[in-house]
Order: C-alpha cells, then structure tokens, then sequence
C-alpha cells in the first residue's frame, strides 16, 4: 500500500470517527418531549348550586439531556355524526312548509393553542427536566330539570379581563367548524362555527381523529389519543 493511499484511508476513518462520535453524541444528549402528568383536570362542583365546571390542561416535560427549542402544541379532532334537522322546502299545495331531513354534520377542532406559562406565544423552549402547559378545553354543567344535565365543552381561548365588558362573550374564538351536508345533496356543505358543542352531541360524534401534537426543532414530535369518559357529568380524560 503506498504512503499516499494509507494517509488518506487514515484521514477517511478519522473523519468517520469524528462524524460518528458527534452523531452518537447528539443521539446522547438530545432532548426527549414527554407527557408529563397526563391530563391535568382541576374544576369544583357546587353543593349549593347545581353546577359543576373542569378545566382540561395537558402538561409536557422534556425529559432529555438538551433544550427543546420552539415547541409548538396542536389540538385536532374530527368526527362526524349523522341527526335530522328541520328544512324549509316547496309544498305541494303551494307555499313552504317544513320537512325533516337526515343530515351529516363534520366537526372539524384545529387548534394551536398557546402556553400557560408565558405571554401567549404558541412557541416555547423547555429546559432539561422542565414542564410546562396548554389547555385543552373546559366543561361545564348545569342542572336542567327534567332531563338531568346540561353540560358544554369549549375550546379556545377566554378573553383576558381587561379585555371583557359586562355582556360580552369572555371566549374570543370559535375554533369548531361545522360541516353540514345533506343526504344525496353533492353541493358544497353549509359551513359555520362554534365554540363549543353540548355534551349529548359530543358523545355522539364518531371521533376518527382524537390527537395532540407537540413539535420541537431539536426532536422528534410528540403524540398522544385522546380518550374521553363519561361516567361523570363532564368527562374524564386521558392521553395515550
């Protein structure tokens, strides 16, 4: 083997040794996103008055050896569920008279919502070992005699109080989209948002999509299902 050929294998290796002990140092030392306590639920429920109320917070660690940088949280769900509704349409003895249709409604929750632990941006960085949370949604329940309770989920985001005046709605967004199609109609669905929906339809709604999604720049994302229970009045959540 001549000089030449043996000094340039031995610079290849060293930069393969180099290149691989950076990699290897990397793959050691990078950050690990984590849900840390699950879902955090904190809410009261009224002895004196019938009513009961959650707040559904996700809570995130990073359980690596580096700072997650620029990590971004995403709500999504989709379902669909099938109900009848009241349409006007043309009657055969003239005039316009009211006939129940069965419809396909499409809920659409697309969120980015923004961290507690800051001034609302929707990015943070995580130290070695440090949490933080967003929220989810809130629920609330009322009595309603005689049919027992009425209870909400909302998303999105309240107003701050120096933003709210007596009579305004305190949530600034309606993050639900509402796709309504008829049966054998193919034109566009009637589109409108909400934010929120009751709790009857809730349970209804076939979920296909139940997720939420952290991303970082320095790792991979994190994702976890949404599971909901409903041995209460409002639901009991977990992540997997």
């Amino acid at each position: 083997m001549s000089l030449t050929t043996t000094l340039l294998s031995g610079a290849i290796g060293g930069l393969v040794a180099t290149l691989g002990s950076k990699w290897l140092w990397r793959f050691y030392s990078r950050p690990k996103l984590a849900f840390a306590s699950g879902i955090i639920k904190e809410g009261e429920s009224h002895y004196e008055e019938p009513m009961t109320w959650g707040r559904y917070r996700v809570e995130v660690s990073n359980k690596g050896r580096s700072v997650a940088s620029n990590c971004k949280p995403r709500i999504r769900l989709i379902g669909y569920r099938e109900t009848t509704e009241e349409r006007p349409d043309v009657a055969p003895e003239g005039g316009f008279k009211s006939y129940e249709v069965t419809v396909q409604k499409k809920y659409i929750v697309d969120i980015v919502p923004t961290w507690n632990e800051s001034d609302s941006p929707t990015r943070i960085n995580l130290n070695r070992d440090e949490s933080a949370q967003f929220d989810l949604f809130y629920a609330h329940s009322e009595a309603s005699p005689p049919n027992g309770n009425h209870t909400i989920i909302r998303f999105g985001d309240r107003k701050d109080s120096e933003d709210f005046e007596e009579g305004d709605d305190i949530w600034e967004t309606r993050p639900i989209r509402v796709e309504t199609s008829k049966d054998g109609d193919f034109t566009q669905p009637l589109v409108d948002t909400e934010p929120r929906i009751n709790a009857d339809d809730f349970r209804e709604i076939e979920w296909v999509e139940k997720k939420i999604q952290i991303t970082s720049a320095d790792t991979e994302p994190l994702e976890g299902e949404l599971d909901f229970k409903w041995d209460e009045v409002i639901p009991v959540v977990s992540v997997k």
